[in-house]
């Protein structure tokens, strides 16, 4: 369930949270967190439903807009590691190992907001310098 969430979640009176709407953490098939905040925006989008009689399809804008970019974000680094064989994502990690990114790590690090370490790398001239270094080696 790497793919990247569904284009469509709901449909009528049906909502997909969780697994069933691809609310997973592409880089490491992880759902829990996103799929309680996926179940969190519906039970909003149900009672304003019930209560209001609005539509329940403002379910995809709403989880979109509350999680969906970061889910993009991590299939983009997905994408990017499925390009790499074992061995040069080894030799990443050894490169980044000898730039010190314990620190980075540390203020960025998040196993269920992964999209804030690579941010971290990014804003880290030492870590991109280790990362191209191993890619043109």
């Amino acid at each position: 369930m790497t793919h990247g969430p569904l284009k469509r979640t709901c449909k009528n009176r049906v909502l997909l949270v969780g697994d069933a709407a691809g609310h997973v953490k592409p880089t490491t098939g992880g759902g829990i967190v996103y799929g309680i905040k996926g179940a969190c925006v519906a039970s909003r989008v149900i009672i304003n439903t019930l209560s209001r009689g609005t539509t329940v399809c403002v379910y995809d804008k709403l989880w979109r807009r509350e999680f969906g970019r970061k889910l993009k974000f991590m299939l983009l680094i997905r994408r990017v590691l499925d390009l790499l064989d074992d061995n040069t994502l080894e030799r990443i990690m050894l490169n980044l190992k000898e730039y010190y990114i314990e620190n980075t790590l540390v203020a960025y690090g998040d196993m269920d907001e992964q999209h804030r370490i690579i941010k971290g790398f990014i804003k880290n001239p030492l870590i991109l310098f280790a990362m191209l270094r191993t890619l043109v080696s």
